[in-house]
């Protein structure tokens, strides 16, 4: 499934969180879930080979449903318990993997709230294609961002692609917050303007949106230099 492809997976979701109902099928919430990366990093090659061929069989199945949230979540921890019986699922469900093994043990350990922490998980899960882009995004800034900036940035696109604008944009005002923070003030002007292009390029501000929010951190920026010289 590619970057685009995620994006109307993910979008389907946002409707089933907000209480409507999307089409989804297995295979697309097995893409939105499992990050083979990570599995082929941190697993032996025996489990990899155990995931893979599992993740394979699950692609074939490619029959949208109509979910609505409980069908979404049921559908979801399914799928993550069939992966967990292979290799413990917080080393590639694309998240923290101290986080998600407090959450794997709470499912262990109680049935009946396996469903709310699989809703804690899937949450914050970001996909294996966001993390590409992310490389194309810093690759293509010619050394104004680095990778790890550039991950930092992707979780932009994501809550977009669930929650929409109003909050990219608020989740956009933490990481430049963190870039003036780690950067310095100067540096992290530029990085600023490129990713709010990166942004209006992907259709989450307009031209005009973005311009204003460029001159909003230009004019913050130079006052907090001018504040402390």
């Amino acid at each position: 499934m590619g970057l685009f492809d995620g994006f109307k997976a993910m979008k389907e979701v946002n409707k089933i969180k907000k209480g409507g109902k999307g089409n989804l099928s297995i295979a697309q919430i097995t893409n939105l879930i499992i990050n083979l990366p990570d599995a082929k990093a941190k697993l032996s090659s025996e489990e990899f080979n155990q995931i893979y061929n599992l993740f394979n069989e699950l692609q074939k199945c490619n029959t949208k449903m109509e979910l609505d949230k409980e069908g979404y979540y049921n559908t979801a921890a399914d799928i993550i318990t069939k992966f967990d019986k292979i290799a413990p699922y917080e080393k590639y469900g694309g998240g923290n993997e101290l986080e998600y093994s407090f959450m794997m043990d709470e499912i262990h350990r109680n049935e009946e709230k396996k469903i709310e922490k699989v809703k804690e998980i899937l949450e914050d899960n970001i996909l294996p294609e966001e993390l590409e882009y992310a490389n194309v995004v810093a690759d293509s800034s010619n050394g104004i961002v680095t990778r790890v900036d550039a991950k930092k940035f992707i979780k932009v696109l994501h809550v977009y692609s669930i929650y929409g604008k109003e909050q990219a944009i608020s989740e956009f005002e933490k990481i430049s917050k963190y870039l003036i923070d780690n950067n310095g003030a100067i540096k992290a002007l530029s990085q600023i303007s490129y990713l709010l292009g990166v942004m209006n390029a992907n259709q989450i501000i307009t031209q005009n949106e973005m311009e204003e929010l460029s001159q909003r951190y230009q004019d913050n920026i130079m006052k907090l230099l001018t504040s402390n010289n």
